[in-house]
């Protein structure tokens, strides 16, 4: 028993060095070593409670740079109207929208919207993807 402890002892003990050593030599060998993006937080929570059928959901829509919506307020988008942008995120602070509000670069939409709805505003922001808001309280 004492055998098999010390071998056992010794094998994790040394993985765990030869692991814990080289693992961010390996990520950066790989190229994975990136750090995750920061996700904003949004002071309101959305819940389906099941007793209405909600087709839409929430997504961010973040605004690239080379976006032809920057510079152009809302109402110059002509979005469909059935897309709500409920907030829109511009570095440390939340914008609550309206049509006058200008989209500047970097910008994060968060869209209330149904799938082929919010391809549409992906399609006229230029915005190659939408991710889920982290709508979680804090």
């Amino acid at each position: 028993a004492d055998t098999i402890f010390n071998l056992v002892f010794f094998i994790v003990l040394t993985s765990v060095l030869i692991q814990g050593t080289t693992l961010s030599l390996a990520a950066r060998w790989l190229g994975v070593n990136a750090p995750l993006p920061v996700r904003r937080r949004y002071p309101l929570e959305f819940v389906e409670t099941g007793d209405f059928k909600i087709k839409s959901s929430l997504v961010e829509i973040p605004i690239p740079r080379d976006s032809p919506a920057v510079g152009r307020r809302i109402v110059e988008l002509r979005l469909p109207r059935e897309a709500l942008i409920v907030l829109i995120g511009r570095e440390d602070e939340l914008v609550l929208p309206n049509g006058g509000t200008v989209i500047e670069a970097g910008d994060t939409l968060l869209l209330m919207a149904d799938s082929r709805m919010r391809a549409e505003v992906c399609a006229i922001v230029g915005s190659p993807h939408q991710t889920e808001p982290d709508t979680t309280p804090p």
